[in-house]
């Protein structure tokens, strides 16, 4: 049976997916956007998951404020569920991500995602989708030997560093923004979704940052499946557990911030240690 690990080696080799993606519009001028990517990301994670029996779970808000490039994904661990809240941001022809900057009623999109993992005791991160047209930086982004460079189309970095790094206060009520490079950020602080997935499954690299979150007073939460399973709120388009016609029960309970603002998260994954029956689910 397909177990975690099958599913961490098919979002490392998703990112080649993108970046070829990404390259093939590039050059011929087509259009690519962030929600585009996200779309066929999820219908392909969705489709795989059944073709393959991966241990992934597809779950779609059907709320039409949700902003369809935020995702969040629950992991196992042997402690429980990890939170990542995910904002997607998609390299421009340029090399640089200039929705970085973008801001929701008058506040920055970075700093709604960091509030909202904070409120949950998650890890707020960006999902970047990427080609980047440099051949000479390709062997930079392999020098680890670990990765090679078209691994680099789908990735993940911390919201926090991101926000250390490029948004600096200036005069008093003024943020002085700096648009991030592709090479600002990889690959010394982002890396295939894949590896930060594994690394937040690694116990004594959890115990770290368990010990990080405790001294700036942010702990990291664990939920139980029952945590998730015993909310309500969300309907199943495909049911799962469905028996002789029977429906399943609906699970997951509707996010409780503002519909109005705020990170809004219009799909969730959940990633577990083995595979059960799944579907795609809508938020009611």
């Amino acid at each position: 049976m397909a177990n975690s690990e099958d599913a961490l080696n098919f979002f490392y080799q998703y990112g080649s997916r993108i970046w070829e993606r990404m390259r093939f519009a590039r050059v011929r001028n087509q259009r690519v956007s962030e929600t585009t990517v996200t779309e066929n990301l999820i219908f392909d994670f969705w489709y795989q998951a059944k073709a393959d029996r991966l241990p992934i779970e597809i779950y779609e808000a059907k709320a039409e404020q949700q902003n369809g490039n935020d995702l969040e994904v629950f992991i196992e661990t042997r402690k429980g569920y990890l939170l990542i809240a995910l904002q997607a941001k998609i390299l421009s022809k340029k090399g640089k991500y200039p929705n970085i900057s973008h801001k929701v009623d008058g506040s920055y999109q970075i700093d709604l995602l960091i509030d909202y993992a904070k409120r949950k005791g998650g890890q707020a991160c960006y999902l970047f989708y990427n080609y980047f047209d440099d051949g000479g930086y390709h062997d930079r982004l392999e020098e680890s030997g670990k990765y090679r460079y078209r691994q680099f189309g789908l990735t993940a970095c911390n919201a926090e560093l991101v926000k250390l790094k490029f948004f600096k206060a200036a005069k008093p009520g003024k943020t002085k923004v700096k648009i991030p490079a592709f090479e600002d950020l990889h690959p010394l602080h982002a890396f295939p979704l894949s590896e930060m997935l594994r690394i937040l499954t690694d116990a004594p690299a959890m115990e770290i940052f368990e010990e990080l979150a405790e001294m700036v007073k942010l702990p990291i939460v664990y939920y139980s499946r029952e945590d998730i399973d015993e909310a309500h709120g969300w309907n199943e388009i495909e049911p799962r557990g469905k028996i002789s016609g029977i429906p399943a029960k609906e699970i997951f309970a509707a996010p409780t911030y503002d519909l109005q603002q705020g990170f809004k998260p219009k799909y969730r994954i959940v990633l577990t240690r083995e595979r059960a029956a799944g579907g795609l689910y809508v938020l009611s």
